[in-house]
């Protein structure tokens, strides 16, 4: 019995005419995505600037991403939470937060692979305005430049636009000048910004403004979180805190924090100083005491001039002054002055003022409430009544004070 073989039939998969239908459907629904993508890229981005276009955030973030790609709208969005909006200067007909933002972009753009297209500092900036302007979704999500591998300056503005006084625009009087933040991950540099209110004829700083009378914090509803040294020189909180716990708990030195501080952030100091190479030299802060320390390193100076002015800011706050408390160099009424002059108003204050504590009759035997110490850092620890010296005074009797024989 022979059996006859059946005979395969050949597969559609490999049918020429059907693998050619195939790839003319592939090439003519790819063609048709580029004429889209075509589309895109041909619209007119000033149209979405004034609102010609009724468009929803999702398809203005898809047309920009059709022009510059994902990756740079990315860098682009990243340049724009770094700059402050409060940089109004316009140099040669180009906005000066313009030009920084171009800076930043251009120098996130060369860390990528790839081939991109390289804007203009005008395109960047009309893309600039339709994400600021139409997209606050897409703007509101936070980004940090503080862990790039190229160190980018820090832009430091004052917290406002427009004068607390007048409400009127802020403008900018000088150039941007040279700081340096001290920070928990290390020093970074840093290009400051003053505004002035021509009108009121107020300077706005960084942590605080100045008029006619003198110098005066910012109210506490900005949320700072810097604190002025000096006008090359800013701590952030975060990282000061960390002083007066040290100095409370283990008795840690200015001197001993700072070169900690140096200590273990090496590695960033390098980096600091290998950024200003081609930078000016911070001036107004050095002097004898600062000698042999490098750029970019802390000074026992510059933690303790932090130490006394975040101090004093706390000092007027814990007595309602904080707000009210004029600066100047020489006092010319009740709450004006220096930081000196402010330490001896709250020396006064608490001259008149007992530390809480129970007392009892042999406390008041010792001459508590009549016997008043306020001289050096032995009282944070000992009370006077527990010294076994034997002094005797006029009027009180035997009583125990500290000996220095």
């Amino acid at each position: 019995m022979s059996h006859k073989s059946k005979k395969k039939r050949p597969s559609s998969l490999f049918d020429l005419d059907n693998i050619k239908v195939s790839m003319q459907a592939k090439v003519s629904r790819t063609d048709r995505v580029r004429e889209l993508l075509r589309g895109l890229r041909e619209v007119d981005v000033n149209a979405l600037i004034s609102n010609e276009y009724d468009l929803d955030e999702h398809d203005i973030i898809t047309i920009l991403t059709s022009k510059i790609s994902v990756q740079m709208l990315n860098y682009l969005h990243k340049a724009l939470q770094h700059v402050p909006t409060n940089i109004t200067r316009v140099v040669d007909k180009t906005p000066m937060r313009s030009a920084i933002i171009f800076k930043v972009f251009t120098s996130l753009q060369s860390t990528a692979t790839g081939t991109f297209i390289h804007p203009t500092v005008e395109e960047l900036e009309t893309y600039g305005k339709i994400l600021e302007t139409r997209c606050p979704l897409f703007m509101s999500v936070d980004t940090d430049l503080s862990n790039q591998d190229s160190l980018l300056d820090k832009y430091l503005t004052p917290p406002v636009s427009v004068c607390i006084r007048c409400d009127k625009h802020l403008s900018m009087r000088n150039n941007p000048s040279r700081a340096v933040l001290f920070t928990l991950n290390g020093p970074v540099p840093c290009s400051k910004f003053t505004l002035e209110c021509r009108n009121c004829s107020i300077h706005f700083g960084v942590c605080n403004y100045t008029d006619r009378s003198g110098t005066c914090f910012y109210p506490l509803n900005f949320d700072l979180d810097l604190i002025e040294v000096s006008n090359v020189t800013y701590f952030h909180c975060d990282l000061y805190q960390w002083m007066p716990s040290l100095s409370n708990h283990c008795w840690v030195s200015f001197s001993e924090f700072a070169e900690a501080y140096n200590e273990i952030n090496e590695k960033q100091i390098q980096t600091y100083a290998n950024s200003l190479k081609d930078s000016p030299i911070l001036e107004g802060d050095a002097d004898d005491s600062d000698k042999g320390i490098l750029p970019g390193e802390m000074s026992a100076k510059a933690i303790a001039k932090c130490f006394w002015q975040c101090e004093t800011e706390l000092e007027l706050l814990s007595h309602g002054l904080r707000e009210t408390w004029v600066f100047m160099a020489a006092k010319s009424g009740q709450f004006t002055g220096t930081t000196d002059d402010v330490m001896e108003y709250i020396d006064k204050k608490r001259s008149e003022e007992l530390y809480l504590h129970n007392c009892s009759a042999h406390c008041r035997e010792k001459g508590c409430g009549q016997l008043y110490v306020a001289d050096g850092n032995w009282k944070l620890r000992y009370a006077h009544c527990m010294w076994k010296v034997p002094i005797e005074l006029v009027g009180f009797g035997k009583i125990n004070y500290p000996s220095y024989r």
